[in-house]
């Protein structure tokens, strides 16, 4: 189960990484968490204002990113992304071979 929601919301970041409209983020704030840095920011669409989290290394006061349903995806989200998807991949490949083995195995 874990496996099916990594592989998920990687694809689904990879999906708003690539989807997203292209501009700049300036950095408001980041808290360090212990799997890295939380940030948040502001940033400009069809000469709209918005604001929320900056997904990815968001290093400097402004960062090139693209933007996808309230969110800023930094290009380093897209290299995670892929990651979070192998790993996902991965956990269901596992499980999958070890039912069949179990099922393919005498008792």
């Amino acid at each position: 189960m874990w496996g099916l929601f990594i592989l998920g919301q990687g694809a689904y970041h990879f999906h708003a990484y690539q989807a997203g409209t292209p501009t700049t983020a300036y950095i408001q704030k980041c808290v360090t968490q212990p799997h890295g840095q939380d940030c948040t920011g502001t940033w400009k669409v069809g000469g709209q204002s918005y604001s929320g989290p900056i997904e990815g290394n968001s290093k400097g006061s402004s960062v090139e990113v693209r933007a996808f349903g309230g969110t800023a995806y930094a290009p380093s989200s897209e290299t995670a992304s892929l990651l979070e998807m192998a790993v996902g991949l991965a956990f269901v490949v596992g499980l999958v071979v070890v039912v069949w083995w179990r099922r393919r195995t005498p008792r």
